[in-house]
């Protein structure tokens, strides 16, 4: 689905998945979660396991909204605490990425490299942006 319009199609019941374990999880010790590398979260029955953060974190850091962002920044802070000492490098990189993502919606408040698909019209300064050296291997993949 990549590139084309379909690939946004389950961003809405996505965003709302992880925006939900999102609030469980900053309502969690991470203290408590280090010690035995198992969180368990009031909403949900079952456990959760620190690898399965990533997919908490990806669609919040597909997202155009900052403060899906800024909560995406929460949870890889929370990973990177309850991780064991092997994924932390994987959390770490997790974390670099989400940056990068937000930084190019600080700049123009949403991503123009999905603009095409989306049927929006590129700012001047999204198309130099496209255009540069400085793109995102990310960005160009769309």
């Amino acid at each position: 689905f990549r590139g084309t319009e379909e690939a946004f199609a389950g961003d809405e019941k996505a965003m709302e998945i992880s925006r939900e374990l999102s609030s469980a999880l900053m309502s969690t010790s991470a203290k408590e979660c280090a010690a035995d590398t198992i969180i368990r979260l009031s909403t949900l029955d079952g456990e959760v396991y620190p690898p399965y953060l990533q997919f908490i974190i990806s669609p919040l850091m597909h997202s155009e909204l900052v403060e899906d962002h800024e909560l995406a920044t929460k949870v890889a802070d929370f990973s990177l605490a309850v991780a064991p000492d092997s994924l932390k490098e994987c959390f770490g990189r997790t974390k670099s990425m989400e940056l990068e993502h937000k930084k190019v919606i600080d700049m123009f408040g949403r991503y123009p490299h999905r603009n095409d698909k989306l049927g929006r019209e590129s700012t001047p300064e999204e198309i130099e942006w496209l255009a540069s050296d400085d793109l995102p291997a990310w960005a160009k993949s769309q």
